[in-house]
């Protein structure tokens, strides 16, 4: 399995680092699965601090017509990464962005969520879509 970002989901996370750098922020993984590749083509930020309510989460993902495919956090936060160890997250996505530090570029690093008589993250190759002939795209 793999994970596999396009220039859109890393120009809304490049922008995401520039406006609000070293910021909790969380949200949706917006995209498809197909063979062992989750292709992640956008991401949705929750405008909270935690995760919605199950009930929530589920009317999101017909919202978004059962395209969320994993879940995302900027920076390190155990007690969200927490929250992700439960049923209805197992077999999603999970990246965690990392700020970047002075001149570099930020790092990020996935993983999917899986159960095997306790639940727990297995961390998975991370693949960026190279920038278009036009250089949009990736940052």
């Amino acid at each position: 399995m793999d994970v596999f970002l396009t220039c859109e989901a890393l120009q809304t996370t490049e922008a995401l680092r520039r406006l609000a750098p070293g910021k909790k922020i969380i949200g949706f993984l917006l995209g498809h699965k197909r063979g062992n590749r989750f292709f992640v083509e956008k991401i949705f930020v929750v405008p909270r601090r935690s995760w919605p309510p199950l009930d929530e989460f589920y009317d999101l993902n017909r919202l978004f017509e059962g395209k969320i495919i994993g879940f995302f956090a900027f920076g390190p936060d155990e007690r969200i990464k927490r929250r992700l160890l439960a049923p209805f997250a197992v077999g999603k996505a999970f990246l965690e962005i990392l700020p970047a530090r002075a001149g570099g570029q930020m790092k990020m690093s996935a993983w999917v969520i899986d159960f095997d008589g306790r639940f727990t993250f297995v961390r998975l190759p991370l693949f960026k879509e190279p920038a278009g002939p036009a250089g949009g795209g990736r940052p």
